[in-house]
């Protein structure tokens, strides 16, 4: 899929380079001069003494209908995905709200808002739902986590007291002392879960004062919506592929940060029982590998927010100027930027991991 898509957008750059209309340049001259081209010849015509200029409007081609046709029934399609996102985000039922990544990004969907351990003005019933739950569940896998501590703590024990080796004995006090360790993380685990919180969302509040436009990718996509409406044939269907990608994008970043609100709802959820394997895994390698690997999980759903925001608003203050003239900028950029999950996985060592932008399929394995 990944490699289709660049396909296409390596043949629209292509066309860009020989036809004007993918620029969408403000320039009247030089709108002019292509309506003279494409609209053919002129011709005068006497009549009364009058003489009238004609344009020869080429006659359509077969393809040319058979592309319009076609066009038209994949922009009802591609607007109709792109208005059930933005109804499913928007506040209020009678609001009138166009989806954007800068709102994603940005955490200004108060749906997909993740914070649920902060105090926010945030209203909207789905979180509040969510928010609850979060809390209620949390509680109660905490009260699960220190009730099998304590069964873990009484095994320990009398394992220790039956044991006549002194092997086994230092690794029964081994694993005592991990016991304990993890026993004390149940009570400080929704402290971590806080400071994570707070540490992006302060980032994020920062990244706010970044001098980008709001309306910016919102009046680019209703642009090239609008400008296949000024065009026929072939050259309507290449603004429409255009306009298809920045759709594709806008529906995967409402899948991701969709996935990522579940997820570290989810990781919350469980993260008192994380502690339980924490002595057995203690005894191994010296490593905590379960609460290692929820950890390395939840700080990279938590932190790819605000990742995603500086690249976005890094790009759009350095191409603002460009990108008006050129929408598909904006489609090559966001192919990058759902990718930038691959850096917050370096940060922490996690490149391994499967988090919200691992949606399609996984490598494939090689026969052998």
């Amino acid at each position: 899929m990944k490699k289709t898509i660049v396909s296409i957008l390596l043949i629209i750059i292509m066309f860009n380079l020989i036809y004007p209309i993918i620029s969408y340049a403000d320039d009247e001259s030089a709108s002019e001069e292509y309506n003279n081209l494409i609209n053919g010849d002129t011709r005068e015509i006497i009549s009364g003494g009058v003489t009238k200029v004609e344009k020869i409007v080429p006659a359509p081609t077969l393809g040319g209908v058979v592309a319009s046709v076609l066009t038209d029934i994949a922009n009802v399609i591609s607007f109709t995905i792109y208005s059930a996102i933005s109804s499913l985000v928007k506040s209020s039922p009678t609001e009138e709200y166009s989806f954007s990544v800068y709102d994603a990004v940005f955490n200004n969907i108060d749906v997909f808002d993740a914070n649920y351990l902060t105090d926010s003005n945030n209203t909207n019933n789905i979180h509040l739902k969510i928010k609850e739950q979060v809390e209620i569940w949390y509680n109660a896998t905490r009260k699960i986590a220190i009730a099998l501590s304590l069964c873990v703590l009484i095994y320990v024990g009398i394992r220790m007291a039956i044991s006549t080796l002194a092997d086994d004995r230092a690794k029964y006090k081994k694993m005592l002392i991990g016991w304990l360790q993890g026993f004390i993380l149940i009570f400080f685990m929704h402290y971590i879960i806080l400071l994570s919180t707070i540490v992006a969302k302060v980032l994020l509040d920062l990244l706010r004062h970044m001098p980008v436009s709001e309306e910016a990718e919102v009046n680019i996509f209703w642009q090239t919506f609008n400008r296949m409406f000024s065009f026929t044939g072939w050259d309507e269907a290449s603004v429409s592929i255009v306009y298809w990608v920045l759709v594709f994008y806008q529906v995967k970043f409402f899948f991701l940060y969709a996935k990522r609100m579940l997820s570290i709802a989810f990781l919350i959820i469980i993260s008192p029982l994380v502690t339980i394997t924490y002595p057995i895994d203690k005894i191994g390698d010296g490593k905590a590998q379960a609460f290692q690997t929820w950890f390395q999980e939840f700080e990279v759903n938590m932190f790819i927010q605000p990742l995603h925001a500086l690249l976005y608003g890094l790009f759009f203050m350095s191409a603002s100027e460009i990108i008006l003239r050129a929408p598909l900028l904006v489609a090559i950029f966001l192919m990058g930027l759902s990718r930038g999950e691959k850096i917050i996985k370096g940060i922490f060592n996690a490149r391994g991991m499967k988090s919200i932008s691992s949606m399609g399929k996984g490598k494939k394995k090689k026969r052998k």
